[in-house]
């Protein structure tokens, strides 16, 4: 009889994110009830009950530090992002400095975007600030999860987390509110920059965490291999 094999990306989250007293024999018997017939969905569920468990427990224990993580590490994406529509918006506007008088829109959240209203640009110049953008918010979203695995008053990985989940709520909100906006100005453009939130909403979650485990030190009592 050939076992299934777990997801592994589920597997390596709980090795990364669970709790550390209880890993080896949670994991145990997750890959066990997996291999007897459970679901990958089911699996995902009881992964991601077992870290937001573990978070929420650090969490209570360590309230102000947690708040006080959470301020700095929006501050830091928010000064990142700001720079970041700076250097779109020059770039722009070198392309096209008659724009600058009919309006110039730069959404921040759920990433970084420029809209004109009366844009009249190549498709090369529209592909080269889309590219621009691409990077530009890969950059914002990697060093501010970099930034957050530089915790030293808690554990980072708790930080990390706790930064991804607000992100993520915040993008939900956000998107919902602009497409209802664009909707009522803008309908023949709503369903593509809708189409665009809801690209960005899993992979911005996903910068952050790369930018996360890339940062977390040899040296920190929290560091798994």
């Amino acid at each position: 009889m050939t076992l299934k094999p777990a997801p592994r990306a589920a597997t390596w989250f709980l090795n990364r994110f669970g709790s550390n007293t209880e890993d080896e024999s949670v994991m145990g018997d997750l890959i066990e009830q997996y291999q007897r017939g459970r679901g990958s969905i089911w699996y995902w569920r009881q992964v991601l009950s077992i870290v937001f468990a573990a978070m929420v427990q650090d969490c209570r224990r360590n309230k102000w530090n947690v708040l006080v993580g959470l301020i700095h590490s929006w501050c830091v994406w928010g000064g990142l992002q700001i720079t970041a529509g700076i250097v779109l918006l020059a770039r722009f506007a070198i392309r096209h400095p008659v724009e600058l008088q009919r309006g110039i829109n730069v959404y921040g959240l759920p990433i970084l975007a420029l809209r004109s209203r009366g844009m009249n640009s190549t498709y090369e110049e529209g592909v080269e600030i889309m590219l621009l953008s691409l990077v530009l918010n890969t950059l914002v979203l990697i060093v501010t999860g970099f930034y957050c695995s530089r915790s030293t008053r808690m554990n980072p990985r708790t930080l990390l987390l706790v930064f991804m989940a607000s992100y993520l709520v915040a993008n939900i909100g956000t998107s919902l509110a602009i497409s209802a906006d664009i909707a009522r100005h803008a309908p023949n453009a709503a369903a593509f920059l809708l189409l665009r939130a809801l690209v960005a909403l899993p992979f911005a979650p996903a910068l952050i965490l790369i930018g996360g485990m890339r940062g977390l030190s040899p040296h920190s009592p929290y560091f798994k291999r």
